[in-house]
């Protein structure tokens, strides 16, 4: 491969993903521990699997669910909310059959269609996504957060200019919305606007402090513009707020071999390897290493 095809291989391979937001319904019921409730009370399996869920405790969270469905087999906001316990796992095709079955109880649920479209995301169902999004904004139409993530869709389809459109939708009717800030600054630097992708994700940090994948977004938008300095200042930062962020590493290793630093390349790329081993980021960053080695022994 010549030096120019790998760069243009890295520089497609080193953006990072967009930031994605999970909704869970929280409907407005009196919090009742489960002693002393009665043995039939739905609810109170419910509001326990919310309890479950916030503390990051996915598996206790569907119990719950599920018990709450067993008794009330209509409980359509306990099938969105195992849905979303289970994309929390990675289970999306459960998490999945669980939205669908909430939309079909009740149709009118907006929350679920945003969440279903969330898991055909992951899944990289970007057009189901969308239409999912879009029913879901159908349903509520001030619903910042299904602009965001159908904004999420167009950029991984490549369509950038309509992920600006939503990103800017949603930042229009949320306009502390840090993560659609930062959403439309990757979407302009995916353009090559770097200036506008600055502003954005300083915008982002600014709402947000600890937003590392601002930074790391940023930095790249720095990278664009070849002021390789400053990209490596946000993606340390990136890595000092987040330091399992492997993309940060992986871009950080991109602007010391620019600035001549290979041992810094190699070190930030090793690091890559060791957090991301069996992914493709880490297969991608062996292989630099490997032409970094071959280049040493030349």
């Amino acid at each position: 491969m010549s030096k120019q095809s790998g760069d243009a291989a890295a520089a497609k391979a080193w953006r990072l993903k967009l930031v994605v937001i999970a909704a869970v319904v929280l409907v407005p019921v009196m919090w009742r521990a489960i002693s002393g409730a009665s043995p039939r009370d739905a609810e109170a399996y419910y509001n326990r699997g919310i309890a479950h869920y916030e503390k990051g405790d996915h598996d206790r969270a569907i119990a719950d669910y599920s018990k709450a469905i067993g008794l009330r087999p209509d409980y359509a906001e306990a099938y969105n909310n195992r849905g979303a316990a289970y994309k929390a796992k990675g289970d999306h095709d459960r998490a999945i059959a669980d939205y669908s079955k909430a939309i079909e109880l009740r149709p009118e649920l907006a929350v679920a269609y945003y969440n279903r479209g969330f898991a055909y995301n992951g899944k990289g169902d970007h057009d189901r996504a969308i239409a999912d999004q879009t029913k879901a904004i159908e349903l509520k139409p001030d619903y910042a957060e299904a602009y965001l993530n159908r904004g999420l869709a167009y950029g991984a389809k490549g369509d950038h200019d309509r992920a600006i459109v939503d990103c800017t939708k949603a930042v229009e009717l949320r306009p502390e919305f840090a993560l659609a800030y930062n959403n439309r600054g990757f979407a302009y630097g995916a353009k090559g606007d770097h200036d506008r992708a600055i502003a954005d994700c300083t915008k982002a940090i600014e709402l947000k402090p600890d937003l590392a994948e601002a930074y790391n977004n940023r930095g790249n938008a720095h990278y664009g513009k070849g002021d390789h300095d400053r990209a490596i200042v946000d993606y340390t930062k990136a890595i000092e707020l987040r330091p399992e962020l492997a993309v940060a590493y992986y871009n950080r290793g991109f602007a010391c071999r620019k600035k001549g630093n290979l041992d810094r390349a190699r070190q930030n790329w090793e690091k890559v390897v060791e957090l991301d081993p069996k992914g493709a980021l880490g297969a991608r960053a062996r292989s630099f290493l490997k032409r970094l080695r071959e280049k040493a022994g030349d």
